[in-house]
Order: structure tokens, then C-alpha cells, then sequence
């Protein structure tokens, strides 16, 4: 197996300890500028129909407490509700929960997506779960040259 240079590696810890101090530094529950929050009034209407629904108003604290409390279903739901409106927490956990397979088959596929989701989005802790799949071979082959790359890629976005 080809070794690593000690440089390499040192870099891979700076960037990673970097990145877990920003988690504590920065707000890991904002929203981006362009997404929408769902509002305990707000209606959808489809393109095809006048009839209006109401929307969900479950929050991320919501789906959170879901699947504590082992609601795995409803927590997906209100997971991939809040996801696919754009909320980087919500796309990083599903990221976990396909990474882990809790409450769902494991689909390090469908991780890496989510994962990737949020990070193009800057957000840093998905950042930090696409390199540590790449480091430990988790749906991709493993390559630590990789992982440190997707790190400070993310990093300097």
C-alpha cells in the first residue's frame, strides 16, 4: 500500500480541525437567502389545478424529534419536505441517515448525493461527511488523496 507523505497528512489534519472549529462558529440551522419556509397559512397550488393544499409546517426540530423518538417514517418525510426546499441541515442528515441506514436501507449512493447537496452549498459539516466518506471508502473507492482534495476544494469555495 502507497504511503502517504507526512506533509499530506498534516495538511488533511489542519483543514480537518479547521473545519470542525467552524462548526461551533457558525449557525449550522441557516437557511440559504432563496429558499422558502413553509408558513402555517401558506397554500400550494399545482401548475394543472386551482385546488389548493396546505403546505406542511413541520420544522426541522420537528423531523429532529420524529426520528429520536424512532418515527423514522414521518422523520424521512419531513426531512426530504425540507430538504428538497433547500434547508442544508436537513440535506446533510438525510445524507447520514442513508450513510448509517437507520429507519432505511443503507445507501451510501443516496449519501453522497445529499452530502454533495449541501456541500456545494457551503455548508461545512456535509463538507466534512463527503471527505470522510472518501477517506473511509464509504460508496466511493477509498482514497485519502481524494478526501483531503473534496476537504480543501470545499474549503477555499
Amino acid at each position: 500500500m502507497r504511503r502517504l507523505p507526512a506533509w499530506l497528512i498534516g495538511l488533511v489534519g489542519l483543514v480537518l480541525s479547521f473545519l470542525i472549529v467552524s462548526l461551533f462558529l457558525f449557525n449550522s440551522s441557516q437557511r440559504p437567502p432563496n429558499s422558502t419556509a413553509a408558513t402555517a397559512g401558506s397554500t400550494a397550488e399545482t401548475p394543472h389545478s386551482a385546488v389548493q393544499t396546505p403546505r406542511s409546517t413541520a420544522t426541522i426540530d420537528d423531523a429532529l424529534d420524529a426520528y429520536e423518538a424512532g418515527d423514522y417514517p414521518t422523520a424521512l418525510r419531513n426531512f426530504q419536505r425540507l430538504a428538497n426546499e433547500g434547508n442544508l441541515k436537513a440535506q446533510k442528515i438525510l445524507g447520514f441517515i442513508y450513510h448509517v441506514g437507520r429507519g432505511v436501507p443503507q445507501n451510501y449512493a443516496e449519501a453522497l448525493k445529499w452530502y454533495r447537496k449541501a456541500a456545494d452549498q457551503g455548508y461545512v459539516d456535509a463538507q466534512n461527511s463527503l471527505g470522510r466518506m472518501y477517506e473511509s471508502g464509504h460508496g466511493v473507492r477509498q482514497d485519502y488523496a481524494e478526501a483531503a482534495s473534496v476537504v480543501l476544494r470545499y474549503a477555499v469555495v
